[in-house]
C-alpha cells in the first residue's frame, strides 16, 4: 500500500537512506475526475461585492506563486455548478503561462471557492498521498523541467491533463 509520511519532507537524508523507495505516476493516486479544469466564464471575470462565489485566478497568487492571496474577486455562484467548488486540499496547479506550479487550496472560510480556467484542479486520494506533499514535488526543479520540455504554445504556452496525470512519476514509499 502506497503511503507518504511527513517525515520524508522533514527529513529527506533519512527518506532516501532508509525507506524504500518506487516510481508512482500522480494518475495512480486521484480518483476518477481527479484532474479537472477550473471553471470557463464566458467573458471577463469582474468582481461582484454581493458575489456568493469566490474565484482564483492567476492574479490571485502571491509570493513566488506559492500561496493564494486574498484578494480574489466574488462572482455571482448562480449558474455555477458546485462540483466546480474546491475542497481543502485540492491542488491548484497553473496550467497556462511560463509558470506552473501548484499550491494546495486551504478552506478558510464558508464562501464556496472555484478555480479559474487556467487552472487544473488536482484531486488527490489523501488516504494514498498527502495533498501538500504531491504540490510540493510538483514545484521541484525535475518536473518544472519536465513540463518547460513539454509545454504547448508559442506565445501564451499552457501544459495539457495528459502531460500532468499521466507522466509525473514521484518517488514515495
Amino acid at each position: 500500500m502506497f503511503r507518504i509520511i511527513s517525515l520524508y519532507l522533514h527529513h529527506k537524508h533519512y527518506a532516501f537512506n532508509y525507506m524504500q523507495v518506487k516510481k508512482t505516476k500522480l494518475k495512480s493516486i486521484i480518483p476518477y475526475e481527479g484532474l479537472a479544469s477550473g471553471y470557463s466564464f464566458r467573458g471577463k471575470i469582474t468582481h461582484k461585492p454581493n458575489g456568493t462565489v469566490r474565484v482564483i485566478q492567476l492574479k490571485d497568487f502571491t509570493n513566488n506563486y506559492s500561496e493564494i492571496g486574498e484578494e480574489c474577486y466574488l462572482v455571482d455562484g448562480s449558474k455555477i455548478k458546485d462540483k466546480y467548488y474546491l475542497k481543502d486540499g485540492d491542488i491548484l496547479f497553473i496550467s497556462k503561462g511560463a509558470n506552473n506550479f501548484a499550491v494546495t487550496y486551504n478552506k478558510t472560510d464558508s464562501i464556496p471557492t472555484i478555480a479559474s480556467s487556467a487552472l487544473f484542479v488536482i484531486t488527490v486520494n489523501a488516504s494514498l498521498a498527502i495533498p501538500r506533499y504531491v504540490a510540493w514535488y510538483i514545484n521541484q526543479t525535475p518536473v518544472q523541467s519536465y513540463f518547460k520540455q513539454n509545454e504547448m504554445g508559442t506565445y501564451i504556452t499552457s501544459i495539457n491533463k495528459k502531460t500532468v496525470g499521466c507522466r509525473i512519476c514521484f518517488d514515495a514509499n
